[in-house]
């Protein structure tokens, strides 16, 4: 057995042992050796190998840059007349900083594939001359690339209440997936709610094109034609300098509700000591109405036995609340675990009328959060906002409850 010496340029022989008809390289290359701040760069290690062995990247670790995730390929080369069969890996990488940013070697284990010995390379050391970006316009988010915006609104038909799903695409060579998203415009009167996003990363030769899917689901509360749309903002590219991004807004129409109303007071939600309850004057503790009974006022138990109903009244509705609350949380966890977020607004609303609120949407504070419920259902993948709804679900009820243990005491 012999030390190993790579054959291609700078490749360096670092652990293990092969035999010396069974050679492994290591290559290494950028796509070009200088770079905006924040504009993408190719990063490229190629292991050659002319036997069956399973090949490891261990990447460097890329300090002073922003870095993808690997992709890697199969390919077959033909190098000093020997034929190598070759493991591509491709790392989009972004400069975080301007000045000279050095690239450390990677190394790359070659695993025999029947003794199991193995083979570590390392690659060469690269460098990169990072410039800064010129003086930006205040608008300037960072994106260094092209980039170009797609915005779809479904539908764009409406009653006044119901949602609608706004999806916001961005594909580019910027590096969409580590800026802040751009801001979507909209009435006031309308509601907004995030939902989870999504990053895919495709290569075409020596470029990698980020596309970043942003979606919302959106209610208006009030009637009338909008035009949602996307805030402008400006990118910069090396090829031509800053440049404004738009999207074409999109028009909605928000028709009356089936009542024939035009506009929904769904009120901001009031702190719990705010909520109209059934139940606001304090009643009775508990071991009062025992001394009503049993005292030694005996005499006067034709005045007593009415206080002692009264109390015993609301002790049976504290305690139906109880249960109503035991309750509630027992169906959330149910709903939780089922990814059942249409089950919500039914939790919600058999609980109000437990505890005796049976006019539920005459309170404004009970009517925002069903709405808002109503919003969660109607998102394009429910199970991603399931956790929010839950927690705004039992935010609410625990006010509640807060609130009726505090007039209680």
């Amino acid at each position: 057995m012999r030390w190993l010496v790579p054959l291609l340029i700078l490749g360096v022989l670092t652990v293990g042992v092969a035999a010396q008809d069974e050679p492994v390289l290591v290559g290494v290359a950028l796509d070009r050796p200088r770079a905006f701040v924040g504009e993408q760069l190719i990063y490229t290690v190629t292991a050659f190998t002319d036997a069956s062995r399973e090949i490891v990247l261990m990447q460097p670790e890329f300090n002073g840059f922003w870095h993808g995730e690997v992709r890697s390929f199969q390919g077959s080369e033909t190098r000093n007349g020997k034929q190598y069969e070759a493991a591509i890996f491709q790392i989009s990488l972004y400069p975080l900083r301007d000045g000279l940013l050095t690239i450390e070697r990677p190394r790359v284990q070659f695993i025999d594939d029947g003794s199991g010995q193995s083979v570590i390379v390392a690659g060469e050391s690269l460098t990169v001359e990072a410039a800064p970006v010129p003086p930006a316009p205040d608008n300037f988010g960072g994106l260094v690339g092209a980039v170009i915006p797609q915005l779809t609104v479904e539908p764009t038909t409406i009653r006044l209440g119901e949602a609608v799903r706004v999806t916001l695409r961005l594909s580019g060579s910027a590096n969409l997936e580590a800026s802040p998203a751009p801001e979507l415009v909209l009435p006031q009167s309308w509601r907004l709610y995030a939902d989870a996003g999504e990053t895919d990363v495709t290569f075409d030769g020596a470029l990698a094109t980020q596309e970043v899917t942003l979606r919302w689901t959106a209610i208006p509360d009030e009637a009338g034609t909008v035009q949602v749309g996307v805030a402008p903002f400006t990118i910069f590219d090396p090829r031509t300098g800053f440049v404004d991004i738009e999207a074409p807004a999109v028009r909605v129409d928000v028709l009356a509700a089936a009542d024939g109303s035009i506009r929904r007071d769904t009120g901001a939600l009031v702190p719990s000591e705010a909520l109209p309850l059934v139940d606001d004057v304090p009643p009775l503790s508990y071991p009062a109405w025992l001394l009503w009974i049993v005292g030694p006022a005996l005499a006067v138990s034709a005045l007593a036995i009415p206080f002692a109903r009264l109390e015993f009244e609301a002790w049976r509705r504290r305690r139906r609340a109880r249960r109503a609350f035991q309750q509630f949380r027992a169906g959330l966890r149910r709903a939780s675990d089922a990814n059942r977020i249409e089950a919500l607004g039914g939790l919600v609303r058999r609980y109000l009328t437990d505890i005796e609120m049976r006019d539920v949407s005459a309170n404004s504070a009970a009517a925002a959060v069903l709405t808002e419920l109503e919003g969660f259902a109607y998102a394009p993948e429910p199970h991603a906002v399931l956790s929010r709804a839950v927690d705004r679900a039992y935010g609410f009820v625990k006010a509640v409850e807060e609130r009726r243990n505090a007039v209680a005491r």
